[in-house]
């Protein structure tokens, strides 16, 4: 039958709500600011990262290097000692008199920095953070994926993630037969696996114009809380980079509508 969410919301969502898909919005008072569903984002958390590994090697890591760094991490975060066969422990960061693995989830995402061999992907590769996030998730929500994101998943060409972005910079996905038509490639074995709905977690990236500085910041929303409607995760105060302007220079007005995925 009818897609439930399109039948719940095609006569709520006007396509005049905030997007959160990292899209910049400019104030009247001269602030950049965008929300990004880090819920669609690849997951630092993931106990089998496959999402992590396909993006390493879209950014061209080999096999064996991208097996390197998703190893380390999953040494870095887990609770035990045992090293796995192409990782590293509390032992190798001794001898390199590195701080050892916390065996904990990550905080943040910059503490990718302290995980053997991440510091010099990161370098070579800055703008890996800005697709992966320390929530668990790997949502498919079409509406808010990065571009980076698109691409892995199965079915869809470069030519498919562009005509995606393309439809909802006015549009927004409210029906699996939409995604399908737009995308061109994708098949109904994938159906099952979409989201619509955005996730509590939400990505805040906050700067002023003229500025050399922008705020990174991390909050899960907490609607049923009877004191705050969020927390706050993480919080950064960074140089801009390339990146940063390249989506600063198409910053456009806020729309009145409210939020919208």
């Amino acid at each position: 039958g009818r897609d439930p969410f399109s039948f719940r919301w095609e006569n709520i969502v006007s396509g005049d709500e905030l997007r959160l898909d990292g899209r910049v919005y400019l104030t009247q008072r001269n602030y950049l600011f965008s929300i990004q569903d880090a819920g669609t984002l690849i997951s630092l958390r993931s106990e089998k990262p496959l999402l992590l590994r396909q993006l390493l090697r879209n950014e061209k890591f080999t096999r064996s290097e991208s097996g390197i760094l998703v190893s380390n991490l999953l040494d870095y975060i887990d609770r035990d000692d045992e090293k796995l066969l192409d990782g590293a422990e509390k032992q190798d960061y001794r001898k390199l008199q590195r701080l050892e693995p916390t065996n904990r989830f990550l905080s943040n995402p910059w503490q990718l920095h302290n995980v053997l061999g991440w510091d010099s992907a990161l370098n070579k590769h800055p703008d890996l953070f800005r697709e992966v996030s320390i929530y668990p998730g790997e949502f498919n929500n079409y509406n808010s994926m990065t571009e980076k994101r698109l691409l892995l998943i199965d079915g869809i060409s470069a030519d498919g993630a562009s005509e995606i972005l393309r439809y909802r910079e006015e549009k927004n996905f409210k029906a699996w037969d939409e995604i399908k038509e737009i995308s061109r490639t994708l098949n109904d074995d994938l159906k099952s696996e979409v989201n619509y709905v955005p996730s509590p977690y939400m990505r805040l990236r906050l700067s002023k114009l003229g500025s050399g500085l922008v705020t990174w910041s991390a909050v899960t929303l907490t609607p049923r809380s009877t004191s705050r409607p969020w927390t706050l995760d993480y919080e950064f105060v960074r140089k801009i980079e390339d990146q940063d302007r390249e989506d600063f220079a198409q910053a456009r007005k806020p729309p009145s509508g409210g939020i919208y995925w």
